[in-house]
């Protein structure tokens, strides 16, 4: 099972996988853009499931980013492919 935090930026969600060799520099990154964590920790089978789980608990929080773009690790995706 991964575990994920979401970080929050205006309109953006990005969550990262808390056991990437790569987490603290994107966490790192996301900060020094204005990113904030929310919420606790996430615990899913993988990152669709973590977002789903995400927006259930955060429903109400969500709901002010009606037109919110959800964004994954892409910098880990990136990295690890390449």
């Amino acid at each position: 099972m991964l575990t994920f935090n979401f970080y929050v930026k205006e309109e953006t969600v990005v969550h990262l996988d808390i056991n990437s060799p790569i987490f603290l520099i994107e966490k790192e990154q996301l900060v020094a853009q204005g990113f904030e964590r929310v919420g606790d920790v996430i615990r899913a089978n993988n990152s669709a499931e973590a977002f789903e789980k995400f927006k259930h608990i955060h429903l109400d929080e969500l709901g002010q980013f009606s037109g919110a773009h959800i964004v994954a690790s892409l910098i880990g995706s990136l990295t690890s492919s390449g």
